[in-house]
């Protein structure tokens, strides 16, 4: 926190860009549930991109100009495993209490850590409703839009601060209020679902497009 600007968050730019390749699929549990939905799973998952990804699409505009050979750190490989949803999403986890929502080209989702272990062990066994109250240890939440083969994604990042944490784990903060969440990172996501890497010409396509569209009507 900058202590000169009122203790407002102080938020520091990574140089780095991060090439990340997403997937996520559907598996079939109980073909036979009542319900459709209910014998169905859904899983998400990223993991670093290589070269090996796409090899035709690793240029940078140039045929001749290729891509360098993407080398990643252990604190990359830490950045994205962070998962922001759960493991295994049901369809209980659309009701809303989660977090997790679709709505038309956009969506949500949302996942957290209890604060202490002896809620993890409770919210296993808990109603919906109660599993998704808290107090969290770590919470994190996606905010997605898709339009015309791009998708535009913000991840938001929040956990207790390190003094917090430390003093949660005693045994006189039972009656204690728990600490706030303090946002640790945001990561911001362009994507592309016809399997190339977005570019900065990108964002103008849609524009220019409609309005030569409004021009020939």
């Amino acid at each position: 926190r900058h202590p000169e600007a009122g203790n407002v968050p102080r938020l520091w730019k990574w140089e780095k860009v991060l090439k990340v390749v997403s997937r996520g699929e559907k598996r079939i549990l109980d073909g036979d549930a009542e319900w459709r939905v209910d014998g169905e799973r859904l899983v998400h998952g990223e993991r670093l991109a290589s070269a090996d990804d796409f090899p035709s699409l690793m240029n940078k505009g140039n045929e001749e100009e290729e891509e360098d050979e993407l080398a990643w750190e252990e604190e990359d490989v830490m950045h994205v495993s962070n998962t922001y949803w759960p493991e295994e999403m049901t369809s209980l986890d659309f009701r809303g209490e989660g977090g997790n929502m679709c709505v038309g080209k956009a969506y949500t989702i949302c996942d957290a850590t209890p604060l202490s272990t002896t809620q993890t062990q409770q919210s296993a066994e808990a109603s919906l409703s109660n599993r998704h109250e808290g107090p969290f240890r770590e919470m994190r939440t996606e905010l997605g839009i898709q339009e015309n083969g791009m998708r535009f994604r913000i991840k938001l990042d929040y956990s207790l601060l390190d003094d917090d944490i430390e003093n949660v784990e005693g045994p006189s903060t039972k009656t204690l209020p728990p600490p706030p969440l303090h946002l640790r990172t945001l990561t911001v996501c362009r994507e592309t679902l016809d399997g190339y890497w977005p570019r900065a010409s990108d964002n103008g396509k849609d524009a220019s497009r409609k309005k030569q569209d409004l021009i020939d009507r």
